[in-house]
């Protein structure tokens, strides 16, 4: 409901618990979602740290899916920095994640964000490629948000490489969509 300050003291009191009975998966929890209200809180720092740190606890349990979770709020901030590498970096160990667990959702949202990152980044050839990859993903997918990113991402792409009017047929394709009104 958007009331990170409240969330971190609430948070904050099941970390304590967790640590105190022990629980590994819960202090994991507690940490990403500390990470995840800090950055929504402008703490980017803290954000990163805690991020990484629930990653790093995810990964020691096994616990491929909250990993993936992790990986993408820490991407988020390297993102709110302006640090693109790491971001891309991020994403790209997010998008090997949902691939080995055969989970297409987080695939497609791993590799949607890794696109608009690679594209902030200037790197076009890893937006395309990425763009590419969503293609086939999405053929068989149903989600009009999605597609609609993917254009989006093609509008930028086209932007940047000064075809100008292919950016703009895109760009209205977004805009007109009733998905995009949402």
């Amino acid at each position: 409901q958007e009331h990170f300050d409240e969330a971190v003291d609430w948070i904050t009191t099941g970390y304590r618990v967790a640590v105190e009975i022990h629980d590994d998966n819960l202090i994991q929890s507690a940490l990403g979602n500390l990470g995840w209200a800090y950055f929504k809180l402008g703490d980017l720092d803290r954000a990163l740290d805690l991020s990484l740190d629930a990653q790093s606890r995810a990964q020691k349990l096994g616990n491929t899916r909250v990993q993936v979770n992790w990986l993408t709020t820490a991407a988020n901030v390297y993102e709110a920095k302006q640090d693109w590498m790491r971001a891309i970096s991020s994403y790209k160990a997010a998008a090997v994640l949902a691939t080995s667990m055969n989970n297409k959702d987080r695939l497609i949202n791993a590799l949607e964000d890794l696109a608009q990152t690679s594209i902030d980044a200037g790197d076009l050839d890893g937006a395309q490629a990425c763009v590419r990859q969503l293609g086939s993903l999405l053929n068989q997918a149903e989600d009009r948000l999605d597609i609609l990113d993917v254009n989006f991402a093609r509008a930028r792409i086209a932007l940047a490489q000064n075809r100008s009017k292919e950016a703009e047929r895109l760009f209205q394709l977004v805009d007109h969509d009733p998905a995009s009104q949402i």
